[in-house]
């Protein structure tokens, strides 16, 4: 009688599961208790029983997911004994799950990276094992002589998976012929020679809409989006509640407005090429240097601008509605100057020809998106010399797209 139980439990648990990764992933925040529970086809005190709330559920379908392809994984690493190979198998499991499962894509990457809760609940962990499994594989490929001695084990994670999730993130995922899988040999050829041995914002106006945007990425930044009332930013902006819809249409509206106006500013926003274009004439700065100041400048958003960064990864850049904005547009004209620089620097005979200028912009955005994250969200309150690891991150980047010897 009890293994029947235990049988019928799991069963039930599983349908709940299973109904609501469907659910969630077509309506995200919309989704329901009461729909999901008529899907799983039992009551919605039954999902209670099982989680605490809509959150933990939503959490609970990242965990189960990520469980069961964790398996197939280490499955397939126990057969390899090159290192090298091992990396690619890691990296292309990732890619294959996002086009596997476009549905447990979309709520890993848009609702639970976007979730304070999501980095201290258990689905978040298993995270935590498949980063063991890439260093561990990372120190094998050190001690047998095939990576270099002093790679940054911690660094190349996030280099690695910030980019498997702009791969998909930057792309079209609605499409059914598209396959971020085909980016393995284009993220492969940026990897390897990070790891190969060697021997082998500004003031906004203080007008009305700019004290609304202000306190809106105060809010947004410090309670998370889908916490934060309208009426409460109302009241820090020290605007009528009605005043707010009279310049956004709703609280989506606002907070991608808050994206589009944060490049629309300071030297690192709007005018960023032609500053980088006065900056060469008049330093005689060169192409390198030029990539290396982009990206420098990117990440000290982060730092000059923390709550804009929290906005822009966690609601912009982890939301899927954003890629449908023109805010995205604009963050993309802004990210183009990157691919520019590239050109010029394959031109110049400095960058390798067969560097992918797309995948290596998904690359400098996945690791600075994953920055944020660790930064402001799981080492909050963590003393860290961010400068001196921006700097390192500089130099493993700039070790992918350059010339050897």
């Amino acid at each position: 009688m009890t293994t029947t139980g235990t049988s019928d439990t799991d069963t039930r648990r599983n349908r709940i599961l299973g109904s609501a990764e469907k659910i969630m992933a077509k309506k995200g925040a919309k989704a329901t208790i009461s729909e999901i529970a008529r899907s799983a086809d039992v009551y919605e005190s039954t999902i209670y029983h099982y989680f605490k709330n809509k959150e933990d559920l939503l959490f609970s379908v990242a965990e189960e997911q990520t469980g069961k392809w964790m398996l197939s994984l280490k499955g397939g690493l126990d057969d390899m004994e090159d290192p090298l190979q091992k990396i690619r198998r890691v990296i292309g499991w990732q890619l294959q799950r996002f086009d596997a499962e476009p549905d447990f894509a979309s709520i890993v990457l848009y609702q639970c990276r976007s979730r304070r809760n999501f980095y201290t609940h258990s689905a978040f962990e298993q995270i935590g094992q498949l980063r063991l499994i890439f260093e561990t594989v990372l120190e094998e490929g050190i001690q047998t002589g095939n990576f270099r001695s002093d790679i940054n084990k911690p660094a190349l994670w996030y280099f690695v998976f910030g980019l498997t999730d702009m791969s998909y993130l930057l792309s079209n995922p609605s499409s059914s012929s598209h396959k971020v899988h085909a980016d393995l040999d284009l993220i492969m050829d940026l990897i390897q020679p990070m790891i190969r041995s060697r021997s082998d914002k500004g003031d906004r106006k203080l007008e009305k809409t700019g004290k609304i945007l202000n306190a809106a990425e105060r809010m947004f930044a410090e309670k998370g989006f889908e916490h934060t009332k309208i009426q409460e930013i109302a009241g820090a902006a020290g605007v009528a509640d009605g005043s707010i819809y009279a310049y956004f249409a709703n609280k989506d509206d606002l907070l991608f407005s808050i994206i589009e106006d944060g490049f629309m500013e300071s030297p690192f926003k709007q005018g960023f090429k032609e500053h980088l274009f006065a900056t060469k004439l008049f330093m005689k700065e060169s192409i390198l240097d030029e990539v290396k100041r982009f990206i420098r400048q990117l990440f000290f958003i982060a730092l000059i601008q923390p709550d804009f960064a929290k906005v822009l990864v966690m609601h912009g850049i982890y939301n899927e509605q954003f890629y449908h904005t023109e805010a995205f547009k604009r963050f993309l004209a802004y990210l183009s100057t990157l691919e520019d620089i590239l050109e010029e620097g394959k031109a110049e005979g400095l960058f390798r020809a067969e560097v992918d200028n797309r995948v290596f912009r998904n690359m400098v955005l996945g690791v600075f998106s994953l920055s944020v994250l660790r930064w402001f969200l799981q080492d909050e309150g963590h003393k860290r010399d961010k400068v001196k690891e921006i700097d390192l991150l500089i130099t493993y980047l700039v070790t992918a797209i350059t010339k050897s010897g």
